[in-house]
């Protein structure tokens, strides 16, 4: 009479190849995480960098960096955040005739105007991602 089912060593060895594959999967998982917060960090930045490019087309400059977060409602539908509590978009403006070195470049706004900025947020791999207008 034969019995049916699997031995104890059949179950192991597939409880074993289970727990590789999962390892392997968690593991894989735990790396895209800051891959994919970085993502959303540029993708933020982006989206900043648009409603500022609205607003001078509107208003003929750039906002001040007081003056930012009142892109919300008119230019934005909400201020992005960063994925990472205590984390922050960094948001440099040059205006009223002061030298600001933004971008690697040094922009002298005149006229009483806000003329170029800057937003940078750092990374997860440590490096510094920055947007700037375009000029």
């Amino acid at each position: 009479m034969r019995r049916s089912g699997f031995s104890l060593t059949e179950l192991l060895i597939a409880v074993a190849v289970m727990a590789v594959i999962a390892v392997i999967g968690a593991t894989t998982y735990v790396h895209q995480l800051p891959r994919g917060r970085d993502q959303k960090r540029m993708a933020d930045l982006v989206r900043i960098q648009s409603a500022l490019e609205k607003f001078r087309a509107d208003t003929g400059q750039y906002k001040t960096a007081g003056q930012i977060p009142s892109l919300v409602p008119n230019y934005l539908d909400e201020w992005p955040v960063d994925p990472v509590p205590g984390n922050n978009y960094l948001y440099t403006v040059s205006c009223n005739s002061t030298y600001r070195n933004l971008c690697n470049r040094q922009i002298n706004c005149q006229d009483n105007t806000c003329c170029a900025y800057e937003l940078s947020v750092r990374l997860e791999n440590g490096t510094l991602y920055e947007v700037c207008n375009p000029q």
